[in-house]
């Protein structure tokens, strides 16, 4: 019989919690985050948990225009406009069904969107790319017609 040794390895995640909560752990947990966590059980993971603390963090990204919120970035401005975008998210919803509504987007670029039937913003068409946007940059979306609010990450340059 051969006998068999293995020696785990731990790895931590403890420069990324520790950004994580220097850039974001002054966010105030608001009530959609409670109860969540109010839920959690002894069968929950830790996965769980991250996913409402990444939820509640992703809320508080989206600002109205002229807003500051809890977004930051330490990435130079570039002269240039959106190119391509990321995690686009639907906070409020906006007029259902439409496919070229005109909306308000932060900073200088212009264009429309797309929505589901449950007013979920699924395409950002632009008009205008804009200059002056950062790699990484939350940008919101408004509508002041249907009260619909939506941001995306800036994921590259025109």
């Amino acid at each position: 019989m051969t006998a068999l040794s293995t020696t785990a390895i731990a790895k931590t995640r403890t420069a990324s919690l520790t950004t994580s909560l220097q850039r974001y752990g002054s966010v105030v947990v608001d009530s959609t985050a409670d109860t969540a966590l109010a839920n959690l059980t002894t069968s929950s993971t830790v996965k769980d948990v991250l996913a409402i603390v990444d939820a509640l963090v992703a809320r508080k990204l989206v600002t109205a225009p002229g807003e500051t919120g809890v977004a930051s970035s330490s990435l130079a401005t570039e002269a240039t406009g959106i190119g391509s975008i990321r995690d686009l998210t639907t906070t409020t919803a906006f007029s259902t069904g439409e496919s070229a509504l005109a909306v308000v987007i932060g900073g200088s670029a212009t264009g429309t969107v797309a929505t589901s039937a449950a007013g979920i913003v699924t395409a950002v068409a632009f008009t205008d790319d804009g200059n002056g946007y950062e790699l990484g940059q939350v940008v919101p979306v408004t509508d002041s017609v249907s009260g619909g609010v939506a941001a995306f990450i800036v994921e590259s340059f025109a």
